[in-house]
Parts: C-alpha cells; structure tokens; sequence
C-alpha cells in the first residue's frame, strides 16, 4: 500500500505544477517591427537632410548665379562708357569733325565685334536758336540737301544727331533728331553735362524703332518704317565741352558744353549680346527681368527673357530676388527668378536615391528577420515534436 500512496503523491505532485512556459517569440516579432520603424524614421531623417542639403546648395547657385548677371551687367556698361570716352577724347583733339572720321574713328573700335548689343555710337550737337541757320546750311552743303531738325518747333536750344555709325539701316532715322526735345533723354543730357559724368538715361522708345521717318537727307531712300520686333530703348552721353573753357562749376559746364558723344541701346539686343543669347540657362530655370529705376513697376520693364506668355507663376517660384545696379547715380533693377525643379527631374536625383535606398534597405532587413523568426519557430516546433 505505500508505494502505491507515494506513487499517487508523486503523480498528484507533478500534475498540480503549471506547465513549461513557451518561448518568447512574441518579444522577438516587437524587435522586428521596432527596427523596422527606425528603419523608416532613420530614412526619413536622412531624406529630409538631403532635400534641406539640396534646397541650400541650389539657393547658393542660385545668388551666385544672380551676381553674376549683375557683375556682367555693370562691367559692359562701364566698357561702353570707356567707348564714349574715347570718343570725348576725339574732339579734344579737333572740334571739326567729319562724317568721314567719325566713321574711321568707329570702325577702328570694332564695335559690333568687341561689344555685340551695341546699337551705335554717335555725337548730338548743341544749337542755339542764333546759329540754327547757318547750321542747317552748313549740313546741307555737305550732301544732305532734305537735312532739318525733327521735330519741329521754335526753342531756345536745339539740339541734333549729325554723327552716328554705322550710318545705315535703323540709325539712319535718327540723323537729325533733337533728343533735347524730349523729357527723358533731356534730363539724362543735362545730368550729363551737369556732373560731367557719362549718364544714362531712362527708359525711351528709340527714334530708330519710330514709324515715322523725318524727312532727313538720304533716309527716305534707305530705310523704311520699322513695325517689328519693337524693343525699349536707353541711351547713354558723354559730355563734351569746347576747348580751353573752365568746367569746374555747373555753371561753368553749362556755359561751355559743346554736344554729347552718345550711344542707343535696343535692350534685347543688348542683353543677349552680354549673355550670348544664354540668359535662360539650366533648362530655362531662370528669369531675368530688368527694370528702370529702384523700383519694380511694369511700365518700366526694359527687358525680360522670356515672353508673357511664358511668365512664372507665383506658385512655380522657388526663389526671387532683386539686384540694383548703380551707374553713376542712374539705377535698374534686376528681378531674377528660378522656378522650383520638377519632382522627377535630375536635381532631385540624390534625394529619391536615399529615400528609396533607405526603404530598400529597412525592408530587406526587416524581411531578413521574419525570416529568422519564422525559421526558429519551425525548428522549436520540429523539435517539440520530436521530443513528444
């Protein structure tokens, strides 16, 4: 009877214990998930890096590009101004200029080579109302028989165009004009002759872009109205004052000017000769828009690279900024704008890299696992069975 009553003890004993607990599995299928969201949360980190990396790296190009539109800019205005210059110091030499060296003193500068852009250089002489007949008698004897002033009108001054090369095509619409007599051009003359500084003067259309052709001499017979690619205009003067007179006060400069040695600019023309027609680079992701004056007002755009209808929208911006430029106390305004790139396109190129990198990675790492996981467990129940 005892062994049987120790034998039920036993048996009792071995029956009221719980069973074996099972492995922690479930621990290790929360480890899986946890990596996988670090796994997402480090790509999420490492994109974003990189998208703030490139959004800084592409402003930077960005000014860097702007300043160098400006820099271009100004360096080509002050070589036109050096152009100018040399032609004050021609009349320094001899007041008595001819049509013929004007055009020799012209074509040895090499303009349209040296600066592409440049509409011309030519000399406006100063006319008092005493001497407007015996200058109109003094051109007309030199084979400009139709030669008169334009407009017409009776003034105290007078002003005319008598020089400007090359003298064919457009320009020669403008042989005669007085630019004295127009608000615009007077104030940048007068700023001119004033501080005896080369000025430039603000937004013009151009006597070469006009529909109406004075009746001047040999412009009947070569040119034309001009009805296309219509394009705002500036001009910049040079004063040029009589020999041996003192210029040292304004009062001084105005009683001694003699005429200006200036220059027309057709904007476009102008721009694309600085830029070589590459203004719009990197897939046309810039815009560059020129304004006369310190402030930006459609009225005074003087150029613009791209046409109306091509305008940015203001939701396409990625970055705008404005850029004075200050010649000699006249300023425009460069509005240079960059459109965002597209999602897709190659700029965006490192970004999709570590994004779809870093899911590629985190997903390959978290299947790795399961498969882990998944083969413990088929061999913990293999042998569980075994062991049965």
């Amino acid at each position: 009877m005892l062994p049987t009553v120790a034998a039920n003890q036993v048996q009792t004993l071995h029956s009221s214990e719980s069973p074996p607990a099972t492995p922690p599995f479930h621990r290790n299928w929360l480890l899986a998930w946890v990596i996988l969201m670090a796994g997402l949360v480090l790509t999420s980190v490492a994109t974003f890096t990189i998208h703030s990396s490139f959004k800084r790296l592409v402003e930077q190009d960005f000014v860097f590009h702007g300043n160098g539109i400006r820099t271009k800019i100004k360096e080509r205005l002050e070589d036109h101004a050096r152009i100018l210059q040399s032609g004050v110091a021609l009349f320094k030499v001899s007041e008595t200029i001819t049509h013929e060296e004007w055009r020799i003193f012209t074509q040895t500068d090499t303009l349209k080579q040296e600066l592409p852009g440049i509409q011309g250089i030519g000399f406006s002489l100063l006319i008092p109302r005493a001497e407007l007949s015996r200058h109109l008698k003094k051109i007309r004897s030199e084979g400009f028989p139709d030669y008169r002033l334009t407009p017409e009108g009776d003034r105290e001054i007078y002003t005319s165009i008598i020089y400007l090369e090359p003298f064919s095509d457009r320009n020669l619409k403008a042989f005669g004009y007085d630019m004295f007599s127009e608000p615009v051009r007077r104030e940048a003359m007068e700023r001119s002759r004033d501080t005896n500084t080369i000025a430039l003067s603000g937004k013009v259309l151009l006597v070469q872009e006009a529909n109406t052709i004075p009746l001047s001499g040999k412009v009947l017979l070569a040119q034309e109205a001009t009805n296309t690619d219509v394009q705002a205009g500036n001009l910049m003067y040079a004063p040029v004052y009589r020999k041996g007179l003192p210029v040292k006060t304004v009062e001084q400069r105005r009683a001694a000017i003699f005429g200006w040695v200036y220059s027309p600019y057709r904007m476009n023309d102008l721009i694309h000769g600085i830029f070589d027609n590459d203004i719009e680079t990197k897939n046309n992701k810039y815009y560059l828009e020129i304004f006369d004056g310190k402030h930006v007002l459609p009225e005074r755009l003087l150029y613009a690279s791209h046409p109306e209808e091509e305008k940015i929208l203001p939701d396409q911006v990625s970055f705008s900024r404005q850029l004075p430029i200050d010649f000699n106390g006249h300023f425009w305004t460069l509005r240079l704008t960059q459109t965002k790139p597209r999602l897709f396109s190659v700029e965006y190129m490192g970004v999709w890299f570590t994004l779809v990198g870093g899911l590629i990675i985190t997903g390959l790492l978290f299947a790795l696992i399961r498969a882990l996981l998944n083969t413990r467990i088929a061999a913990q129940s293999l042998a569980e069975n075994l062991t049965v």
